[in-house]
């Protein structure tokens, strides 16, 4: 939940003194797959914008691969209108949507991970390669491949893997050691601790609903614990109205004494909230 707040970067030095203060050991566990993997490679934004700031700005030409930004970030319709404001959008998609061909400019059809080789670092930084399990359909390739031959189509250097193994050896020789969290207590972070009017919007995100598959799942979709369009906070009250600029939308409200005071949990990454987002979601009082 906290890596998924805009003041993040203040929570996870709180963390970091709490543990200096304390003597305890302080453990960051990842959101996602591979996202130690990017870290040690050094895949991240460390110049110009970040993804959410290309949402927010948008941008002339935008890459997206294995992603649905509207599903997958927290900028629902906000990351919809940025991509049809776009002059290009390449997608390498494993899969096809009325949104997709609403927005993109080339599809291109990539293989899911179970159809391609490749390799998950853990959250101890231990390296697990893995092999093809499923032949992936038409003409769909490893998005590796499809890189490789974008590469050698603009005379890049460095794209000449042949296998995916070639990829990871790469990868590996340039992977670095992480900094441990207890470092966050140094950094320069401006830490406020007084409290808002606003209800805290806290975004949750269900088990079923964390990649382009599982979304895709009917079963998963079906079976309890699946996503539901209602929110949850500590007030006997029957539904909660949440509003991004002029646009609002109502849903039915759950009463939970184990959610704090002064928060509301709201499901994310379901078409039923997309049209207001929660990276500029507020209660309307």
């Amino acid at each position: 939940i906290a890596r998924m707040q805009s003041d993040y970067a203040e929570l996870a030095r709180l963390a970091a003194l709490l543990a200096k203060a304390t003597g305890a050991k302080l453990s960051i566990l990842p959101m996602g797959a591979n996202e130690v993997g990017a870290h040690q490679i050094g895949f991240l934004p460390l110049k110009g914008d970040h993804a959410g700031q290309m949402l927010q700005h948008g941008k002339k030409v935008m890459i997206l691969l294995g992603v649905e930004p509207e599903y997958d970030t927290l900028y629902g319709q906000l990351a919809l209108d940025a991509l049809e404001q776009a002059e290009l959008v390449i997608n390498l998609t494993a899969f096809e949507t009325e949104a997709m061909r609403r927005y993109s400019d080339i599809l291109l059809p990539i293989a899911t991970y179970f159809e391609t080789a490749g390799t998950f670092v853990n959250a101890h930084g231990q390296w697990q390669s893995f092999k093809v399990s499923a032949e992936a359909p038409g003409d769909a390739k490893p998005a590796w491949k499809i890189l490789r031959v974008l590469g050698n189509m603009l005379d890049v250097d460095g794209f000449d893997y042949v296998h995916a193994d070639q990829v990871r050896e790469e990868a590996q020789a340039q992977s670095q050691t992480l900094t441990a969290p207890e470092s966050f207590a140094d950094r320069n972070v401006q830490i406020d601790l007084r409290g808002g009017a606003e209800m805290e919007i806290v975004p949750r995100l269900s088990l079923y609903s964390v990649d382009p598959i599982v979304r895709r799942s009917q079963p998963l979709q079906q079976a309890a614990g699946a996503p539901q369009a209602v929110t949850e906070s500590n007030q006997p009250i029957d539904e909660l109205t949440l509003c991004c600029g002029d646009t609002c939308m109502t849903l039915p409200n759950r009463a939970n004494e184990a959610v704090a005071a002064g928060t509301v949990v709201v499901p994310v990454a379901i078409p039923e909230t997309l049209s207001v987002p929660v990276a500029c979601a507020r209660v309307k009082q």
